[in-house]
This record gives C-alpha cells, structure tokens and sequence, in this order.
C-alpha cells in the first residue's frame, strides 16, 4: 500500500466522519468509520518527516493550511467563525510535525537540548484545545520511532489507542492522556471502560489493519496540493450544505 493509498483511504473516512457528525449524529457507524483517519495522518507526517526536503517548508506548509481551515472548520461544525474552545486537526498535525522535526534533530543532529520541546509541544496541543492532543503526539512520535517497520508501528499504534481512549478515569487533562494511574489503571480501569463508555475513538485501532501493509512508496502522480486543499474546502462544502441546503 503506497502513500497516496493511505491519503485517499484517510481523505474518504474523514469525510464519512465529518458527513455523519454533522448530518447523522445518530448513525455512530459513520463516526466509527472516520475515526481511522487521523492515525493514517498521524503515519503520513511521520514519513513526511522522514523524507521531506525542506522540513522547514513543510511546517509552514501545514500552519498556513491550518490558519485557512479554522474559519471553515468553525462554521461547518460550531456555526460561527470563531470558536476558541477547539481548533481543526491541521494544528495537531503541524503541532507532531515539529515536534518530530525536534526529535530528528536530537536522534541525527545529537542536538539533544531539542528533547526538552517534546513534552513542551505536547502540553501545548492539550492547552490549546488541539484535536487530539497529547494523544496523537505520542502517537506520530511512535510512528516516527518505528517507521521502518510497519507491522510493528501498526500494532503499537493500535496499543496506544486503547491506552489513551480505553483508560478515562484518572485522566488529568480529560479523556485519553498517558497521565493516568499506571499499570493498575490498564488492567482494570481501562477495561472496564470498554465496556461501559461508548468511546468511538477506540475504533481507530483499526487504522492498524492499512498501516502494516504499506510498501513505503509514493505514487509518481504527486497530488500533494490536492489533498491539503480537501480540507478547508469539504468543509466548506458541509457548511454550506448544513446551513443553507438542509
């Protein structure tokens, strides 16, 4: 499975995700659905990471296309253009980009001071309301570590979605951090919050069952702005839809 692969399957199940939040509230199969996408954007930063040529464009690359979406982001989901409480997923995505970028430079650069950002940006994306703060940190740091092997970056994956979705109650920041109560909060009160908490974000586990197949190849058609332009226009498009179509 190449990297377009993994853009087009994120793009469709986020869009499914976005179409049921907003239209379908009640059918939770949609939102099981496009919970598989931010673990796949979590994936493709790590490799963007690995293999960009500019890391410095790259970042500027995913803050500008952040600041585009908010607005669109705001009115599609909150229906109004500014809603401070939580902002699109574009900022988690450029808040893992560089704290993998501060990581490449300590593990290449032996710049080891730069390992005293990654906590910072962490606490930063829960502070700031990011999407999916400490959680996807931890999750494209993961996939950075172990991107060479895909299998295993699949499976890791999978484990630290149940950690930090199946494990709520002793949370400091809200649902999902690693700040919880240990190896006892694993064994008993994650899975019990299994049982009785209706987490849909747990179904991204399965983002694991298209990580382990992929090759490590791009597809020779770039359609990297393509992609980046989705964002801000589908959400576009719902709002529009939502406020004056339906």
């Amino acid at each position: 499975m190449t990297t377009q692969a993994l853009k087009i399957i994120a793009l469709i199940s986020m869009f499914i995700d976005h179409i049921g939040a907003i239209f379908f509230p009640e059918l939770l199969f949609l939102r099981y659905i496009g919970r598989i996408s931010f673990p796949l954007y979590a994936f493709l930063i790590s490799e963007g990471v690995a293999h960009t040529s500019s890391k410095q464009n790259y970042a500027i690359r995913l803050l500008g296309f952040a600041l585009l979406s908010e607005i669109p982001y705001d009115l599609a989901f909150y229906g109004t253009v500014y809603y401070p409480a939580a902002q699109n997923v574009i900022f988690e995505l450029f808040m893992g980009m560089i704290t993998l970028w501060s990581l490449d430079s300590a593990l290449k650069k032996k710049k080891y001071l730069y390992l005293l950002l990654i906590p910072l940006f962490a606490l930063l994306s829960e502070i700031l309301g990011f999407s999916y703060g400490v959680y996807g940190i931890v999750l494209m740091i993961i996939f950075y570590l172990l991107r060479k092997i895909p299998i295993l970056s699949g499976i890791s994956a999978a484990i630290v979605t149940f950690i930090f979705n199946g494990i709520t109650s002793y949370s400091l920041f809200g649902p999902g951090t690693l700040l919880s109560a240990g190896i006892l909060s694993l064994v008993s009160v994650g899975y019990c919050s299994i049982l009785t908490v209706n987490n849909t974000q747990l179904w991204a586990m399965l983002s694991a069952l298209f990580i382990v197949f992929y090759n490590g190849k791009e597809d020779k058609n770039n359609l990297k702005w393509l992609f980046y332009a989705s964002y801000p226009l589908h959400l576009i498009l719902l709002w529009v839809l939502n406020a004056y179509v339906f």
